[in-house]
């Protein structure tokens, strides 16, 4: 509920920067190719699954400004909630302390602005956070079925981060090694946590 107003009343601030993927969507969307003018190939955009989203609802609701502010704000509250699972997967007791980090995560001035800004933040951060959420289950996870299953998902989780924007490349990198040596004697784990994002 706070971070649904607050972002109600800051629902007018669009950061420049996301006027170019909106040039990129319209162009998208009226068959002029993934181009800011028509005619010139030049890629000035780093979130491609951002303008592929925007793209394909744009086709719906035909105004990408609202629908990126819809959907920040949706992604928004998908990070709250993957939050939420990480905070209760880290705690080492069971204080009720997620919904006070919740609540300073859903008040706080850049999140909320964030969330309205037109850009792939939220997008970025919510599969982030839900990569997480995977790689963790992963770790847990006590049958080798779903160990395999859950370095799956994350695997298929960072590939979609780093299609969102390709700096998801470096948290993938450091969180494979650390597959490497915390599976190091259930290498099939490895392979799986690897294959689908190639």
């Amino acid at each position: 509920l706070c971070l649904f107003a607050c972002a109600i009343s800051v629902r007018h601030s669009t950061w420049d920067d996301s006027y170019i993927i909106f040039r990129y969507v319209q162009n998208m969307v009226n068959g002029l190719g993934v181009v800011f003018n028509p005619g010139q190939r030049v890629e000035g955009y780093t979130g491609v699954l951002w303008i592929v989203v925007l793209a394909a609802g744009t086709r719906l609701t035909s105004d990408p400004i609202v629908l990126s502010k819809i959907l920040g704000v949706l992604f928004a509250v998908s990070i709250l909630l993957a939050s939420y699972i990480l905070c209760r997967l880290l705690a080492r007791d069971r204080v009720p302390m997620y919904g006070f980090a919740l609540l300073l995560t859903a008040s706080n001035t850049h999140f909320i602005v964030g969330s309205v800004s037109g850009l792939e933040t939220p997008l970025f951060s919510s599969i982030l956070c839900w990569s997480l959420v995977a790689y963790l289950m992963a770790i847990r996870a006590t049958r080798p079925q779903s160990q395999a299953g859950w370095c799956a998902g994350a695997s298929s989780l960072f590939a979609l981060l780093i299609l969102t924007r390709p700096d998801g490349i470096i948290t993938y990198s450091l969180l494979w090694c650390h597959a490497v040596w915390r599976f190091r004697r259930q290498p099939r784990n490895v392979a799986i946590f690897t294959l689908p994002l190639l």
